[in-house]
């Protein structure tokens, strides 16, 4: 059976210039807020949510991954974690999030047959920054192993994961992974492989990414 590993990581530099091409600025700081971050809202810390915040993403619809191999498409998943800070001033200084509990489940290859997609690492390190007064950026850290076919590829990267917040009552997270090395594998391997999904932030609620 295939054994296709996926590994991700943020790449230095990357999340300056994410950033600013979603318009961050470099002197605000990133909250993760009840209501919008709008003139003086936000600025309480009853407008707030402190560290320790349970954070819960379920998937909506079917997320995909194209692998070069086969395209595999699971039906379910859900990441659960904690936030680790309240936030801070900068670019450099958002609220980081640990991933501890991920699932996929429901995976099944191009033709239909079933696949296992495994979670590596023991979490995934993350973090939201403010973009605006609403949305924002989730980024995060990740490694997949696919298990389905008769044909092998390992991929590698090291750029930004980014996942765009859109925030409200319950918050959207649009996730797009893209630029994958390949480092072994049959000659069919996507030289760039690519990860595609929508999530609902179920935990906290309302949530609205905000810089100010």
């Amino acid at each position: 059976m295939a054994r296709v590993a996926i590994r991700t990581a943020v790449a230095a530099g990357a999340l300056v210039v994410l950033l600013a091409a979603l318009g961050a600025g470099s002197a605000s700081a990133t909250r993760l807020c009840k209501v919008p971050g709008e003139g003086a809202m936000c600025i309480l810390a009853g407008d707030r949510y402190p560290a320790n915040t349970p954070v819960k993403l379920v998937q909506l619809g079917k997320s995909k991954f194209e692998i070069g191999i086969t395209n595999v498409e699971c039906s379910a998943s859900t990441l659960e974690g904690e936030t680790t800070n309240a936030g801070g001033a900068g670019e450099e200084a958002p609220v980081t999030v640990k991933f501890t509990k991920r699932s996929f489940t429901g995976c099944v290859d191009s033709k239909g047959k079933a696949c296992q997609t495994k979670v590596l690492r023991a979490q995934w390190n993350g973090g939201f920054y403010g973009t605006g007064n609403v949305d924002g950026a989730l980024l995060f850290d990740n490694e997949f192993e696919f298990i389905c076919g008769t044909e092998s590829c390992i991929d590698e990267v090291f750029v930004v994961n980014e996942g765009f917040v859109r925030g409200g009552i319950l918050a959207k997270v649009e996730v797009k992974l893209e630029e994958l090395t390949l480092v072994a594998g049959a000659k069919n391997c996507a030289q760039h492989p690519k990860w595609t999904a929508i999530y609902e932030v179920s935990t906290p609620a309302p949530l609205f990414v905000t810089e100010n």
